[in-house]
C-alpha cells in the first residue's frame, strides 16, 4: 500500500481469498470518509504479489513483485490518483533487475529508493527513481547492506531507514 497525495491510501493486488489467486485489483482507501472504493476500468499492472509501493509527491510508484507462473517482474507503474488510473512507465533506458520482497520509500527529496529484495538470488542493490524525469538510476554505494528480502525501509527527515529481513535461507528461490 502507499498513500497517494490526496491523503487516501492506494492497494494493488496480493493474493485472493483462495490461494493462490494472484489479484490485480486496485482499491483506494478515503481516510475523509473511511472507505474502501475499487477502481475500475483502467489499465492496471498485471496480477501479483510481493512487489513495492512508494509515495511520489504526486503520484504512487509500484516495482515489481511475483506473478502467476512465478514470473519476476522488472516493470514500473505510476498511479495518479486525481484521474484515478495507472500509466506503465516505458522507455526506460536504465532500471532494477526483476525482483520481489524488495522495499521502496520516498526519500526527502521526493524521489524514491528502492533496495534489496530477491529473484533467484539475494540482492543488495540500491536504485533511485527520479521523479521528474520518471527515471531510474543505480546509486553507487561503497559500504552498503548485505543482500536481503522481506525488509523495510521508511522515510526520515534526512534520508532513509532500513531495517531487518531475510538474509538468505530458502527465500532466493521462485
Amino acid at each position: 500500500m502507499a498513500v497517494t497525495p490526496s491523503g487516501d491510501v492506494l492497494l494493488f493486488g496480493g493474493f485472493g481469498s483462495s490461494m493462490p489467486t494472484l489479484l490485480s485489483d486496485t482499491w483506494l482507501f478515503n481516510t475523509s470518509t473511511n472507505t474502501w472504493g475499487q477502481i475500475t476500468g483502467s489499465t492496471t499492472p498485471d496480477a501479483r504479489r510481493f512487489h513495492a509501493m512508494a509515495a511520489t509527491p504526486s503520484e504512487a510508484l509500484l516495482f515489481g513483485g511475483l506473478g502467476n507462473g512465478m514470473n519476476v517482474f522488472d516493470d514500473t507503474w505510476l498511479f495518479d490518483s486525481s484521474t484515478k488510473s495507472w500509466t506503465k512507465v516505458t522507455g526506460l533506458t536504465s532500471a532494477p533487475t526483476a525482483r520481489y520482497h524488495h522495499a521502496m520509500a520516498a526519500t526527502p527529496s521526493g524521489d524514491v529508493l528502492l533496495f534489496g529484495g530477491g529473484s533467484g538470488i539475494g540482492l543488495n542493490d540500491t536504485w533511485r527513481f527520479n521523479t521528474s524525469s520518471q527515471s531510474w538510476s543505480a546509486v553507487p554505494t561503497t559500504l552498503k547492506p548485505e543482500a536481503r528480502a522481506e525488509h523495510a525501509i521508511a522515510a526520515t527527515l534526512s534520508g532513509v531507514l532500513l531495517f531487518g529481513g531475510n538474509a538468505g535461507g530458502d527465500r532466493w528461490g521462485k
